[in-house]
Parts: C-alpha cells; sequence; structure tokens
C-alpha cells in the first residue's frame, strides 16, 4: 500500500465520495489528491504492468492507498487513539508515503526552478553528509552572492513552497522520516 500524508484542511468542509457504494464524506484538500490521482492513473494505465500492488480489472487501475481519513473510523476515539500509536508502523512497511502538498500554484518553470535549487544545494551538502567537508564549507558556497542572485525567485518560490500547510505538521516527521522514501 501507499501512504498518504497530506493535510486535511477544514474538516468542516466536505464533499461526498462513493466507498463500496456508499457516500463517505472527505475534506477538499483529500477530494483533490483523490481527482489528480485517478486522473494520473488513467493517464499511465497502459503503461503499468500489473502486479502484487496494483490490480488491474478492464481499463481502471487501482492501487493500494492506505489514508487515514477513510482508514480510520473518525467517530470512534478508541480506534482513532489506537491507529494514532501505530502510524509509524503505518508509514513504516508502506511502500512509499505519497505527500500531497496541495493543487499545484507554482508556473511549471518556477517549480522547475526550485526543483533545481533543491538539487544545487543538495549537491553542496552531500559532501557534509558523508562527512568529507565541515559544515562552515557548505555555508562559504551556499551565501555568496554569485550563488544567491541567480536564483533568487527559485528561493522565493522555495519559500511559498515550504510555507504551505503541510510543513506546518509535527507528523510529518513520522510519515515522511521514518520511510525508505517519499514521492511528492
Amino acid at each position: 500500500y501507499i501512504a498518504l500524508s497530506y493535510t486535511w484542511g477544514d474538516p468542516g468542509a466536505t464533499v461526498p465520495i462513493f466507498l463500496d457504494d456508499k457516500q463517505y464524506p472527505v475534506t477538499l484538500n483529500l477530494h483533490s489528491f483523490l481527482q489528480h490521482a485517478q486522473s494520473i492513473l488513467s493517464a499511465i494505465l497502459p503503461y503499468f504492468p500489473a502486479g502484487e500492488d496494483v490490480t488491474t480489472y478492464s481499463d481502471r487501475l487501482f492501487l493500494n492507498f492506505w489514508i487515514d481519513a477513510i482508514c480510520i473510523d473518525q467517530n470512534n476515539t478508541q480506534e482513532r487513539s489506537a491507529q494514532v500509536a501505530r502510524m509509524r508502523e503505518i508509514y513504516s512497511k508502506a511502500i512509499s508515503p505519497l505527500i500531497w502538498l496541495g493543487v499545484a500554484n507554482l508556473p511549471t518553470s518556477d517549480a522547475n526552478g526550485v526543483i533545481d535549487l533543491i538539487r544545487d544545494i543538495r549537491v553542496i551538502v552531500e559532501p557534509h553528509l558523508q562527512g568529507n567537508i565541515e559544515w562552515s564549507d557548505v555555508v562559504e558556497k551556499i551565501t555568496p552572492e554569485s550563488f544567491l542572485t541567480s536564483r533568487i525567485e527559485s528561493v522565493r518560490e522555495f519559500r511559498k513552497l515550504v510555507g504551505r500547510d503541510w510543513f506546518s505538521r509535527i507528523w510529518i516527521i513520522q510519515e515522511a522520516g521514518t520511510a525508505n522514501a517519499s514521492s511528492v
């Protein structure tokens, strides 16, 4: 299964989805994710081999998701408490947590600039993480005007990205941090 890491948004603002032919209310942000996931799955169906975690039926593709708002009875306090205690296990046993930050609000060029910025910083930080250089050497490479000036718009867009609600949740440490890999 794939464990979804996301923010609920306003719990009072819901739209119905159908589960086992019954209406089930989900928050607007979760509904947005489900619509995007459905669209992506429809697009990749012809290229996706059936396997252990993928089920195809006629012209549809099914993936197993673990989504807290759906998999946990939110009206049952005892079940919620028991499941919260298992979150680390749930996310660490998932194929991969999928991080949903919400609907994209960046033009593609800005998003690519943010990805390039993150990649460039990682390239500079990696030798420190491997124990090959000191942190002061990393700071020296990242802070000069030559590094930041050409990336100023990307830095602004990065700040908007990390300002999203998902980054303010304490649970992200457990959801993304206990996984072998995460996809955004």
